[in-house]
């Protein structure tokens, strides 16, 4: 499978990261970082990335062509990641796809300013026209199965989009973990790190605050401002989305599993 990425925001260049899996990559963990047995069993797909291409950020607030600005780039590329744009450039990607033989468009939302829902819409309506997969996942790790063949097979082959992991438990203890999906930063080893060794009464009692704590100091770039589109902002989608997929893991061991949670307040001062 190969992918291009068009960004205007760096969220592009973590996205290009996670996947090159370079051991520089992620270095939250310092002196204490044990790669092998983390991040050491995620595969690098460099081969599988045609390229990349940063916009300026400098652009006329209206664009009249906006195919102008964009990039020439190779053909067969199956999936068209596009981060952060200018929205006239995003509106121009169904066009542009249509031109370049695109399978599937990817529009990571991480700030609901990127893409508000009229556009997100009339994009939807475009590629349908054009028979092209689209996917608006907000923010990046909520990318799941749509039932469209090119997407989930991007999610599949990659291990991207909404995070799933295996643990196991021995005497009540977290020994090992595997991530099965990461989130498409890559935060999903890191957070899994700090549970990694941890009693399980603790992880019911402090386990909510271990994980958002872990998943902000990543740290997840997802807005702190409210999307409409989801009533609630992106960071703290994305909290919840690895806490729950923690949580849900670990009931499936324990099936009595009941863990405080917290706040949408203690969330936001964390």
């Amino acid at each position: 499978m190969r992918i291009y990425v068009i960004y205007q925001d760096e969220f592009g260049e973590r996205i290009i990261g996670n996947l090159l899996n370079m051991k520089d990559y992620c270095e939250v963990c310092e002196l204490r970082c044990e790669r092998e047995t983390c991040r050491g069993n995620y595969p690098s797909f460099a081969s599988n990335i045609l390229g990349m291409d940063e916009i300026e950020k400098s652009l006329p607030t209206f664009i009249e062509e906006p195919l102008d600005y964009l990039p020439v780039i190779p053909g067969g590329i199956d999936v068209l990641i596009v981060v952060g744009l200018h929205p006239d450039l995003c509106s121009a990607m169904p066009e542009f796809a249509e031109k370049n033989n695109i399978g599937a468009l990817l529009f990571p939302v991480e700030d609901g300013m990127w893409i508000k829902l009229g556009l997100q819409n009339s994009i939807r309506s475009e590629c349908e026209k054009r028979n092209i997969e689209v996917a608006f996942p907000r923010p990046a790790c909520a990318l799941d199965y749509t039932g469209k063949p090119i997407i989930d097979k991007f999610i599949d082959y990659f291990q991207i989009g909404k995070p799933e992991v295996k643990l196991h438990i021995e005497k009540n203890i977290v020994n090992s973990y595997k991530v099965i999906r990461s989130a498409p930063c890559g935060s999903t080893w890191y957070v899994c790190r700090q549970i990694l060794g941890k009693n399980i009464q603790e992880i019911s009692e402090h386990g909510a605050e271990i994980i958002s704590q872990a998943h902000h100091s990543f740290p997840c770039s997802a807005s702190m401002v409210v999307d409409p589109a989801l009533g609630d902002t992106n960071l703290h989608i994305a909290g919840y989305l690895i806490r729950d997929t923690i949580f849900d893991e670990i009931r499936r061991h324990i099936p009595d599993f009941e863990p405080k949670v917290l706040t949408h307040e203690q969330i936001a001062e964390m």
